[in-house]
């Protein structure tokens, strides 16, 4: 997805996306849908998996964004409105992280289709391309990218929608997606190719046909560049009129799964107010939930409405995890799932404690450590707790970007005060965000002082959309960036990710597939179109470590 030329994601294309997507949540699916039970499900889910296995490969990084190979030889199709395709070469980094030079072969502004060939290293994997002619709405799809921000060894991210719309120059669908996903393939359930992500926003997204890739396929191969450079350019009166459709997931067939599951879920309330969801772990009582969420009295309301006492037993603050023990017997615990059912391609279901759907989504990265993130910075950190502040990835155009900080260094000091962990860092921001502030950089042997402008320095203003000479997309005056929520979003080192599109006070809530069993549970929630869930194993052996701590940090 992108509202600018250079295929990367912005703060106000963040912002704006954020401020569509709410749309999605009352904008109901305009295709006719065809009822589907739970038997119907599984056996999408199991194509989506297969699918998934095979694709994956042959999905790239094209310098900041996405693409695909779609032979044996190299040849890779991707969007043109993509940063840094105006030269002659481009950097491919493939998925078992390989990085090689490209030739940026034929583009069509027009179409907003390009395409590369790797000069060597293959045999390459690769997907066989499809037809967009026997396409109808409501047919379901796969659409992976290389969303931002750019977490070191994260493969491409997968999310499945349904398509909306069908012409001879645009595929619609209704996927979640981000910046950087732009040159990303969309692919049928078979596995074959269909579409490349163009633009769009959360549940609304554009696609190139591959039809129109085959129509100028010699012209392309050839090297030829014409229709100048893309201009995806909209007035906020036209965004506004563009509204986003829900993902429609099979949430009507979960319903039973939901239900069931939802006879382990508890409401965890702090000071006799809603904070976020609990999953019960065992019938004596134990419950586990997300750590940061929890201030002053802690009580839960369980699924048949009473309120019970809890008593914190332990914290483990690296995973955001803590483990309570609610005065109340019998409760009714997950089952847990084996480690092995959390494939890519997984459907999976967030019940809430009455029994409705809290949302469906599937799983778009088995596993990976995620980085905790410092929105004034544009950077993200190791997330071991009480570790140096050792930077992991830069976003780009970013404030961490623009000063000079590069993955790999460590933060030593803001305004010359010693910051040796990155809590410290954190503090010091919050203290100096009135203007310019200088960090101290440790790199290699040396030690450097870079002048950084956080984001919180920022003007203010209005999100503004205009119609200016904004190639690729978009114009937006800059805004001042909203506080954040206490509760962590990100800084896990074991998780998994789903595209479920849910809220903050869905966290701790257990993340079931549609056996029912437990996948994991929730802890970061909302991160943009990404949620992060511990997985079960690692829940299960924190848990214990926690039972016996007894001190509410618990930490070991």
């Amino acid at each position: 997805m992108v509202f600018r030329g250079r295929g990367l994601p912005s703060l106000p294309a963040l912002l704006l996306g954020a401020l569509l997507s709410g749309l999605a949540a009352s904008c109901a699916f305009g295709a006719d849908v065809p009822a589907e039970s739970l038997d119907t499900l599984r056996a999408v889910e199991s194509k989506v998996i297969a699918t998934a296995e095979a694709a994956g490969p042959a999905v790239v990084r094209v310098n900041r964004s996405a693409g695909v190979l779609v032979s044996a030889d190299g040849v890779v199709l991707t969007a043109a409105h993509l940063g840094g395709l105006g030269g002659e070469q481009a950097t491919v980094r493939l998925a078992d992280g390989r990085s090689l030079k490209a030739t940026v072969l034929g583009r069509c502004g027009t179409a907003d289709a390009a395409m590369l060939k790797i000069a060597s290293g293959g045999p390459f994997p690769h997907v066989p391309l499809g037809s967009t002619a026997d396409l109808q709405p409501g047919d379901r799809c796969l659409v992976f990218g290389h969303m931002h921000p750019l977490i070191a060894g994260r493969p491409a991210v997968l999310r499945v929608g349904r398509i909306t719309k069908v012409t001879a120059d645009r595929l619609t669908t209704d996927c979640t997606s981000t910046g950087g996903d732009s040159g990303g393939p969309v692919l049928d359930t078979d596995g074959r190719l269909i579409g490349i992500n163009s633009f769009g926003f959360p549940g609304r997204l554009w696609h190139v046909p591959i039809d129109v890739f085959k129509t100028h396929w010699d012209r392309l191969a050839a090297g030829e560049r014409w229709g100048g450079r893309p201009r995806l350019r909209f007035t906020g009166a036209q965004l506004m009129r563009m509204k986003p459709t829900r993902p429609q997931r099979g949430e009507a067939a979960v319903g039973p799964v939901a239900t069931a599951a939802a006879r382990s879920v508890v409401t965890v309330l702090c000071d006799g107010r809603a904070a976020c969801l609990g999953t019960v772990v065992t019938a004596d009582g134990l419950v586990v939930t997300k750590a940061s969420e929890l201030k002053g009295t802690v009580t839960c309301q369980l699924p048949d409405g009473r309120t019970a006492p809890a008593e914190r037993l332990g914290v483990r603050d690296a995973h955001d995890l803590a483990l309570l023990r609610v005065q109340a017997r019998p409760l009714v615990p997950v089952t847990w799932a084996e480690a092995e059912d959390r494939r890519v391609g997984r459907w999976v279901v967030t019940p809430g404690p009455d029994g409705r759907v809290r949302g469906v989504g599937v799983v778009g990265v088995a596993c990976l450590t995620v980085p905790r993130f410092l929105s004034e910075l544009g950077a993200g950190f190791d997330p071991a707790p009480g570790g140096p502040a050792t930077v992991t990835c830069v976003q780009p155009y970013r404030p961490a970007a623009e000063a000079g900080i590069r993955a790999g260094d460590r933060v030593v000091s803001v305004q010359g005060k010693p910051t040796p962990t990155l809590d410290d860092v954190r503090q010091r921001l919050k203290d100096a965000t009135a203007g310019g502030v200088r960090v101290g950089i440790a790199r290699g042997g040396q030690r450097l002082e870079l002048a950084v402008m956080p984001a919180g320095a920022q003007r203010s203003g209005p999100v503004r959309i205009g119609t200016g000479d904004v190639p690729g997309g978009v114009m937006i005056v800059q805004p001042r960036r909203r506080r954040v929520a206490d509760g962590r979003a990100d800084g896990f080192p074991v998780a998994f990710q789903h595209d479920t599109p849910l809220e903050a006070a869905d966290g701790g809530a257990p993340v079931v597939g549609l056996d029912g069993k437990a996948l994991g549970v929730n802890v970061g929630v909302p991160a943009g179109p990404a949620c992060y869930a511990l997985p079960a194993e690692l829940v299960i052996k924190e848990m214990a470590g926690m039972s016996g701590a007894g001190a509410p940090d618990g930490n070991e």
